[in-house]
C-alpha cells in the first residue's frame, strides 16, 4: 500500500562445501508495474578460532594448603563468538566430566 513499508528477514545457510571469506549475492527485487532494484547481499563465512598463549600449564611444586597462580591467555581470533569449555578430569567421574565455562558463570571445581 502507498506510504507503508514491508519488513522481511533474509537468512543465509552455509554448506560444508562453502568456501571461507566474503560472499556476494546480487538479488533483483522486482516491483509490480515499477522498477527493479538490485540488492547486494554480503556474507562473511568464517569459523571460530581460539589461540592460547601456551599448550600446557606447569604448576611445578605446590605445597599442601598453599596457592599458586599460573596465567594463561585465551584469545578469540575471529569475528564470531566461540563457545569453549574446560575439561576437568575429576577422579569421581573417571576423567570423563566436562565443565562448561563462560564469562558470567565461573564454577569452582575440585582442584582449581
Amino acid at each position: 500500500m502507498p506510504n507503508t513499508s514491508q519488513l522481511f528477514t533474509v537468512v543465509f545457510t552455509s554448506r560444508k562445501t562453502s568456501k571461507y571469506g566474503r560472499t556476494h549475492f546480487l538479488i533483483p527485487i522486482e516491483i509490480k508495474n515499477g522498477p527493479t532494484y538490485m540488492i547486494d547481499f554480503i556474507a562473511n563465512l568464517t569459523i571460530p578460532e581460539l589461540s592460547m598463549s601456551t599448550d600446557s600449564l606447569d604448576f611445578e611444586k605446590v605445597c599442601i594448603n598453599t596457592r599458586k597462580t599460573v596465567k594463561l591467555r585465551i584469545e578469540n581470533l575471529k569475528e564470531v563468538p566461540c563457545v569453549w569449555w574446560f575439561h576437568n578430569p575429576s577422579p569421581a567421574a573417571g576423567g570423563k566430566e566436562a565443565t562448561p565455562v563462560n564469562g558470567d558463570k565461573k564454577k569452582e571445581i575440585e582442584f582449581f
